[in-house]
Parts: C-alpha cells; sequence; structure tokens
C-alpha cells in the first residue's frame, strides 16, 4: 500500500489473471473480480445470459439449479485459486519456499530418477491438488474398465455364475460403485497390506538380530505408521464378453486394482518424508500390495455370492407387499369416488454423489427427470462430505 497507485493496479491485475485462471465455468459468461483491502476479501461478479428451455414453475426450478451449478463450480475452485495465488506469490518472491515446494523441485528435476513401478505426476496448472504418486502398470496386466478413467492392474478373475436368476460379475460391480462399498474395500485394502507388511517385518527383524548395544538398535518398522492417509486403493471390475453371442457377457470378469498416494500442499517435512518412505516401500513392495488386494476381492466375492443367495426371498416378500398395497388401494378407491383426479406428490431425496461415476449432479438429476410422471425436479445447495457431493433433492411427481 506504499507503492505507487500504478504499482498497486498492476499487482492487483496479476492476481486478477491467477483467479481468472482457476475459476472458468464451461468457459461462458463475465467474470469480473472485486477485492476488499477493509476485510482482506474479494469479491466475483458473475454475469451470465440464461436461456430458459421451459416456462413457469418449471423455468423457477430450471434457473435454480443452473445457480446451484454456478455457485458449486466457484466453491469448486476456490482451492484451485489458493494454489495459484500461493504459487505465483512464491515465483515473485514475496513468499518463503515451503516443503511442499522443494518437494516438487525434487520431482521435476532433471536429475530425479525416478522409481522403478510407479509414476509421479504434477500440475502447474493446480498445485493444491498436491502430487500424485501411482503405479505403473506392465501391458500384460492392464485392464481399463468402461468410465474408470485410468487403468487397473489385474488381480483376480472370477467366475460369472448366475445366482437366483442374476449374474454375479454385474452385482460385483454395482457393489463397488456404492460410495460406502467403495470407501469399505479401501478401508480394508489398507488394513490387510498393513498386516502383511507387518508380518513380513516381524520376520525380517527375528532374522537379522543387531549385534549392537540396545540403544543402538534400529526401532523396527511398523506399517501403522508409515502409511499416510493420502494412500487410497480401489478396485474396479471388468466384465468380459461371450465369445459366442455378441452384446453377451462372458464365462468369468476380471477384478483390477489402481491407487493414488498423495504429497499434499499443507504438509510439512516431518509428513512428507512419511509419506516419501511408504512410497519408497511400496515401489521394492508391490507384490505386498497386490496380494493384500487379492485377498480382499476374494472375500468380497464371497460376499456377493451369499447376498445373491438371499436375494430371492426378500424379492419374493417384496412382490407380495407389492401386490397387497396394490389391491388395498384399488379397494378404497372403488368404495369412495368413482372418478379420478390428477393429484401432485413430492418426496425429498438426499442423494450421494460421485463425479467419477456417471457424470455430476446435472446428469443425475435429468435421469430422474426422464422418469415418466416427474414434472420438477430441484435440490439445495451441495454439500461436499468425505471427497463427494451431497444434495437434497426435491420431486415433484404425479402417478398414473
Amino acid at each position: 500500500y506504499r507503492s505507487s497507485w500504478q504499482a498497486q493496479r498492476e499487482f492487483a491485475e496479476e492476481i486478477e489473471s491467477v483467479l481468472d485462471k482457476a475459476i472458468d465455468i464451461y468457459g461462458y459468461g463475465e467474470n469480473e473480480i472485486e477485492s476488499s483491502e477493509d476485510d482482506n476479501k474479494f469479491t466475483v461478479d458473475y454475469r451470465q445470459t440464461f436461456n430458459f428451455r421451459s416456462g413457469g414453475a418449471d423455468a423457477v426450478e430450471e434457473l435454480e439449479t443452473f445457480l446451484d451449478y454456478v455457485v458449486s463450480e466457484y466453491n469448486e475452485s476456490y482451492d484451485r485459486a489458493r494454489g495459484l495465488l500461493r504459487q505465483y506469490f512464491i515465483e515473485n518472491d514475496y513468499l518463503p519456499e515451503e516443503a511442499f515446494d522443494r518437494t516438487v523441485r525434487k520431482f521435476t528435476d532433471d536429475d530425479f530418477e525416478g522409481y522403478a513401478n510407479l509414476n509421479v505426476s504434477y500440475s502447474e496448472d493446480d498445485p493444491q491438488d498436491g502430487i500424485d504418486i501411482t503405479q505403473d502398470i506392465p501391458t500384460h496386466k492392464l485392464i481399463h474398465v468402461p468410465g474408470g478413467g485410468l487403468g487397473y492392474y489385474e488381480i483376480a478373475e472370477f467366475k460369472n455364475d448366475t445366482i437366483n436368476q442374476f449374474l454375479i460379475g454385474p452385482a460385483y460391480r454395482n457393489m463397488l460403485r456404492q460410495g460406502t462399498g467403495r470407501e469399505e474395500i479401501t478401508a480394508d485394502v489398507r488394513r490387510t497390506f498393513k498386516k502383511l507388511a507387518n508380518e513380513a517385518f516381524k520376520f525380517a527383524n527375528a532374522q537379522v538380530p543387531l549385534p549392537f548395544d540396545k540403544k543402538f538398535e534400529r526401532k523396527p518398522k511398523d506399517m501403522r505408521e508409515m502409511m499416510p492417509m493420502t494412500f487410497t486403493p480401489e478396485l474396479g471390475v471388468l466384465l468380459t464378453p461371450s465369445r459366442e453371442i455378441a452384446g453377451a457377457p462372458g464365462d468369468t470378469f476380471k477384478v483390477g486394482l489402481r491407487f493414488t498416494i498423495k504429497i499434499m500442499l499443507d504438509m510439512d517435512e516431518e509428513e512428507i518424508a512419511r509419506v516419501e518412505a511408504f512410497i519408497k516401500y511400496v515401489d521394492s513392495h508391490l507384490d505386498v500390495l497386490y496380494k493384500a488386494a487379492e485377498k480382499v476381492a476374494n472375500k468380497k466375492y464371497d460376499q456377493v455370492i451369499g447376498t445373491l443367495k438371499r436375494q430371492v426371498a426378500v424379492q419374493f416378500e417384496e412382490t407380495k407387499l407389492r401386490e397387497a398395497i396394490k389391491k388395498a388401494i384399488l379397494k378404497k378407491l372403488v368404495n369412495e369416488q368413482t372418478g379420478f383426479e390428477t393429484r401432485m406428490f413430492q418426496v425429498n431425496l438426499k442423494i450421494q454423489v460421485d463425479p467419477s461415476m456417471g457424470g455430476g449432479i446435472e446428469q443425475k438429476l435429468n435421469r430422474i427427470r426422464a422418469i415418466e410422471g416427474v414434472t420438477v425436479v430441484g435440490h439445495d445447495e451441495p454439500q461436499r462430505v468425505t471427497g463427494r457431493e451431497v444434495i437434497e433433492a426435491r420431486i415433484k411427481f404425479h402417478p398414473s
């Protein structure tokens, strides 16, 4: 503030250009960024011409949905903007480097030799997203899951038998795609990997006694202390096609593993050193991780079979219940009225949205709108929970 007005303006324009880079609503609309010196905040004004596709109450819901989307995009862009501003300040000597910046420089330096079985990736356009370490999968083990993005390392192949008219493969895949199911599997792989690694540590310590005084002995390794929370393994299913009938499912399906180990921008020296030690171990012991994932995949296969065996009884009970309700409603309608009127109903549905599965919020709500009898679908502003968005949708409909 003690600089000239011109210097202040040039500095403000630099900040605005960084924020413009961070916030992009599908490339349309106008962003106008204003800052407040009183409370260290900046305000983003957004201007957009909105074309209505419908009228009446539906048009209001349509506009509300679009505004929810815009606000959601700006909220999600905040972390990216923060990372880009921080990077700009460091590059122009306003802020000192921290542990994360030194790690980035080490990993991106020409002298960095890399890892034997792992890849390192970092985007200068989104420094807040951190550094990603993923596995380098050999071609003969690589499987691509439709809609799954990066490939998976094949760890198991199972029979795609039919149980109570249900195929095991699709049921297994659906189990993996559920929000809670995915989180349980991530936790299960982590837990099994810790157990296998610690068994190896105990064996190594027992086989190689150190001939030193007790106080000089190396502390035994413990995977419970080594494994960072940013290690996220996940399983994916590839349904193999039938060789005899085009478009039909095959006799088997494959299960693969992929994982990410992240080094985050806000980690200090000690945390980063811990993550790097874990990365080094995984790079040398991928076989232990794949064995842990295989154990989990086998356990989940048995669980799916058990669920499908019980499914027929549940379906039978639901069918009987539906028929009983239908008869009771028809009887009451016939007794009480001869004419029918159209009635509107509303249900509120809490939805957990994973953008990696079938698109974002709008795509999922559009599928609900396509249901016969649904007239209006609106929702409140999304809330972010454990990396996913949770919305409360208001669905208005009239039954046939």
